[in-house]
């Protein structure tokens, strides 16, 4: 099914082409897989811009239940939320969270930014002041190395937005440059979301040119309600769809591409 939508969507819609020998991957999320027909950069810095309610967080909360259901180590930073409710949210896509983070094996670890923004004690073993941003370098670097392949790692932060509102564009410019060059020399891959319409046009396409991809969202008020579209449109190292895509949200499936969600309906 996944394979007949790429299809369909290529045929259909722009295709950027590239050219390199990064290797790529499936991410496991299909409507995020049908918008890359040829697999996912396993090492990037990916964006996730969008409008409000266009569901931003529940995207990366997908990408990293699904990693972590590969293997994978995740580094959780959290800005927008505890990380009790973010569990929450993975529990509710299927997987419990508790069963990654058992001392030994650990697979998932969260770095607790929200807390120090509402005042409250963190229960978390890593946790920082979003506005102390060497602080939070440190921070980010010690959870990194918790994983044994540093190259099988995720970064999930969630969300830039709240960083940039906390610390101001410029320190988070060069938090951000370092955090990107850190991923890369690690080889591991980052994923953080951006209100699109937080900043002014000129902020937005700075950090749409650090990053390796941009992922886009959008939300339409149509006579039948809101209508939410996605596109990828820049994936460095990887044939991408520039089309704006339809897609439905749950908050037990995540993203799901319409045809799916009516599949999922008849079989029940």
């Amino acid at each position: 099914m996944q394979k007949e939508i790429s299809q369909r969507l290529v045929s259909a819609g722009s295709v950027e082409e590239t050219s390199t020998s990064a290797n790529r991957d499936l991410t496991g999320v299909a409507m995020i897989d049908s918008l890359l027909p040829e697999g996912y950069p396993s090492s990037s810095v990916v964006l996730v811009m969008g409008d409000p309610a266009t569901g931003k967080t529940t995207l990366l909360i997908q990408l990293v239940a699904e990693a972590l259901k590969k293997g994978r180590n995740v580094v959780y930073s959290a800005l927008d939320d505890f990380p009790d409710s973010i569990r929450e949210s993975m529990k509710l896509m299927g997987i419990n969270p508790r069963d990654y983070e058992v001392e030994g094996r650990r697979k998932l670890v969260f770095i607790d930014c929200y807390s120090f923004l509402v005042g409250v004690k963190s229960q978390e073993q890593y946790s920082e002041d979003p506005q102390r941003l060497s602080d939070l370098s440190i921070v980010v670097t010690k959870a990194l190395s918790e994983a044994r392949d540093s190259g099988n790692v995720l970064l999930a932060m969630d969300s830039l937005t709240t960083l940039i509102q906390r610390s101001g564009v410029r320190p988070s410019f060069d938090f951000l440059h370092t955090l990107i060059a850190k991923i890369r020399s690690n080889r591991a891959s980052c994923v953080t979301s951006l209100s699109r319409k937080a900043f002014h046009p000129a902020i937005i396409a700075a950090i749409q040119d650090k990053v390796d991809g941009v992922i886009e969202m959008k939300v339409e008020d149509t006579k039948d309600g809101l209508a939410r579209f996605i596109r990828v449109s820049k994936m460095k190292g990887a044939q991408h769809i520039t089309t704006w895509t339809p897609y439905n949200r749950d908050t037990s499936m995540g993203l799901i591409i319409p045809y799916e969600e009516s599949r999922v309906k008849k079989s029940v």
